[in-house]
């Protein structure tokens, strides 16, 4: 089985977006404004310096996952968002850095994660997870066949991430076997209703549905998600297919 792994942004100042396009609004982290309090359309966006602030902590808090996943070079690799000026949220499209596009950036469109949150040494992380299932959900689905798509994944994820585990995700399985269980109990949870572009599952767990910002190194498959929601939010994500 081959496993795709994605590290995801999920994302109030006034700023001049690049020439020719209207001026938008960098969202940081934890940004959240509520649409009742919203005086103008709001167009967020993000830039070079708010994503370097926002990952930089969970570099360094994660050193063993980081290594593991295959983000080494990250930090080095935003530098080539520092022509890009404001990036908006939208997609699927290029991000232009100085007038040619960001080799490691794009742009997808929305994309359908479930997210398991935990905190390591006092930093908040998410970690996300998908398959080819959660591509075609809508509000209304069933979501017990895109949550049971995940199992296999999640069964063999220690045996190809054990550094992950060890230094993130001791009681991920648990918790997994957990959120099945509650499927499998019934209940309102079972349908997909999404309230801001997310909808809770209880301790620990959300489906979030998000324009995203894409990095991917320049070896292997694994990516970078950055997903506008309530200021931006980061995201380590795997892909079970």
């Amino acid at each position: 089985m081959g496993f795709l792994i994605l590290l995801a942004l999920v994302a109030l100042l006034p700023m001049n977006d690049v020439a020719g396009q209207d001026p938008c609004t960098v969202v940081r982290p934890g940004d959240c404004v509520p649409k009742s309090e919203w005086r103008n359309e709001i167009i967020p966006c993000v830039n070079h310096a708010e994503i370097l602030q926002a990952l930089t902590p969970i570099f360094f808090a994660l050193p063993q996952t980081m290594a593991e996943l295959g983000f080494g070079e990250v930090l080095t690799d935003i530098d080539e968002l520092n022509g890009a000026g404001n990036i908006r949220f939208k997609g699927p499209t290029s991000i232009p850095s100085g007038g040619v596009a960001a080799p490691h950036w794009t742009r997808p469109g929305l994309v359908f994660k479930l997210i398991y949150t935990v905190i390591v040494g006092g930093e908040e992380i998410r970690f996300a997870f998908t398959s080819s299932q959660f591509d075609s959900l809508t509000p209304g689905d069933t979501l017990q066949g895109a949550i049971l798509s995940l199992q296999a994944g999640m069964g063999t994820f220690p045996m190809y991430h054990p550094g992950t585990v060890a230094e993130a995700l001791p009681s991920l399985a648990q918790d997994f076997a957990a959120l099945l269980a509650s499927f499998e109990a019934g209940g309102s949870r079972e349908t997909l209703t999404l309230a801001d572009g997310g909808m809770e599952l209880g301790d620990s767990w959300s489906i979030v549905v998000r324009p995203t910002i894409e990095y991917k190194p320049t070896l292997g498959t694994n990516k970078i998600h950055i997903l506008r929601y309530c200021g931006f939010r980061i995201a380590l994500c795997f892909n079970f297919d």
